[in-house]
């Protein structure tokens, strides 16, 4: 519900009056699984540097971050006193980004923030371990919204020294399998986009009766241009069985993707260029096949594409 406050005959002491004043707001939604959503983390800045994560508002609704609690762990691990993100009442847009960390100040100084961007310093700020851990956003019942459990193995092969890098959500929605959902910040971009939309953010592409990949030619050279393969099944039943693997035009395999994973009404992978040894895709053409089986018996896709570099 949009609702509308309007104000009139305002003046000043010598009689001169305002025009109609009016402003329109909305009474903030209780946050639900996936809204808000983990967008960033930072667990190993440079020296001197600020940890920092960073939530999304893939909705339709005004949250209230009132409403949050986190919580930080080891790898694995539930346990963990869950502390409130904001002591007062601070909302959050539709389609928005907020940042949390230690220290607001320092972290707006260290990446050169315009007051436009959300920041929220917590008083009770825990660290994020460096060897890898667990970030759980929960709402005021202590109810699990979100989660990422992050480590070094989930940035991009080509970034050797992950410190002073964070990791990026891919995509908006929920993935498939974690390694799939978030990679490095781009070098672009100085490797952190904090309160600001990502790097390496996929844009969403409209499924339709066949498969689709985007973009189909793509770099996977961390620039932070085209560094990663969208690959979206067509809408099918639920519970069927998908492979997907990546092979050049001579047909040799080079990664396999998903091998007998379980399908959701829609679904979709990605490709980080890399090949099965974990060596970055030479350039050139390879075709992503997918395999989908079930009652109805197998279906087999395939599209080109094609990896380039600058």
């Amino acid at each position: 519900v949009v609702y509308e406050l309007e104000i009139s005959g305002v003046g000043d002491c010598k009689g001169n009056l305002a025009g109609l004043l009016s402003e329109q707001f909305m009474l903030p939604a209780v946050p639900r699984s996936g809204v808000p959503l983990i967008n960033e983390i930072m667990y190993d800045p440079v020296d001197g540097g600020n940890e920092y994560f960073e939530l999304h508002n893939p909705g339709e609704d005004f949250l209230d971050l009132h409403d949050l609690r986190f919580r930080v762990t080891a790898a694995g691990s539930m346990e963990g006193k869950l502390v409130e993100l904001s002591m007062n009442s601070h909302l959050l847009a539709p389609g928005g980004y907020v940042v949390f960390t230690g220290n607001s100040r320092a972290l707006r100084d260290e990446w050169i923030l315009d007051r436009g961007i959300g920041v929220v310093e917590v008083g009770d700020w825990r660290s994020l371990p460096n060897s890898g851990g667990c970030l759980q956003i929960a709402g005021r019942g202590g109810e699990l919204l979100d989660i990422c459990c992050y480590h070094d193995s989930m940035h991009h092969d080509m970034v050797g020294i992950t410190t002073g890098v964070a990791l990026e959500k891919i995509h908006a929605g929920s993935c498939t399998a974690v390694s799939q959902c978030w990679t490095s910040a781009a070098a672009s971009v100085n490797y952190g986009t904090p309160g600001r939309e990502n790097s390496q953010r996929i844009p969403g592409v409209k499924n339709s009766s066949g498969l689709q990949i985007y973009p189909e030619v793509f770099s996977p050279d961390n620039d932070g241009f085209e560094d990663i393969l969208q690959i979206s099944l067509p809408d099918g039943d639920p519970y069927t069985l998908v492979d997907i693997f990546v092979t050049g035009t001579d047909g040799v395999r080079v990664r396999d993707i998903v091998f007998r994973g379980i399908r959701g009404t829609t679904d979709t992978y990605y490709w980080n260029g890399q090949d099965n040894g974990g060596r970055i895709a030479l350039p050139g053409i390879y075709v992503v096949h997918v395999v989908i089986s079930g009652e109805r018996g197998k279906r087999v896709l395939r599209k080109a594409c094609a990896v380039k570099y600058r």
